[in-house]
């Protein structure tokens, strides 16, 4: 089975919160990078990192709660108390949380978001070695089939440049270090 055709968009990362996010909210979907999208492909499934295959993006991913469980991370914004989204970007940038500015965004369907253990099982475990983003992540158990992906999002965020200030404040702080 295939994923579906990739929907492209290129967004300035000044306007992912505004053009991206409402494309998630209401949806489950895993996060990846464009290299990960073509194992994926050819694997036919997302697969859980219990054995630690994949790279860590962070030195906390070692402790992720959903991963030690043997589950596929994902972010499920179906019923996220107001506020939550907002407070959890600031945890974790899932709109863009790789180096590249390339994530790819896999919507997952009804019947496997169905399938979702919700973050409040690590609430319930109380295991607070263990690491997860409150109200926004959840687990799949086990590998997603590439059959139970309903939209794929490929995404290219054009980088803001720096602005007047920052660098006028960067060129002082560099000549004040030189003298």
């Amino acid at each position: 089975m295939a994923l579906p055709p990739h929907e492209v968009l290129q967004l300035p990362q000044r306007d992912l919160e505004v053009m991206l996010l409402p494309r998630l909210v209401g949806r489950a979907f895993h996060v990846t990078t464009n290299a990960a999208l073509s194992s994926i492909e050819r694997d036919g499934e997302i697969r859980p990192s219990t054995s630690g295959v994949y790279p860590f993006q962070y030195p906390q991913s070692g402790q992720s709660f959903f991963r030690l469980r043997g589950c596929a991370s994902v972010f499920d914004l179906r019923r996220v108390p107001n506020g939550q989204i907002e407070q959890s970007l600031w945890k974790y940038y899932f709109l863009n949380p790789f180096d590249g500015n390339q994530p790819c965004f896999l919507t997952l369907s009804s019947r496997a978001a169905s399938r979702l253990e919700p973050w409040t099982a690590w609430e319930q475990k109380r295991d607070y070695s263990q690491m997860v983003i409150p109200y926004v992540e959840a687990g799949h158990l086990g590998p997603i089939s590439v059959g139970d992906i309903d939209r794929v999002l490929l995404v290219t965020v054009i980088p803001m440049p720096p602005d007047l200030t920052t660098l006028q404040g960067i060129c002082r702080l560099n000549r004040d270090i030189v003298r």
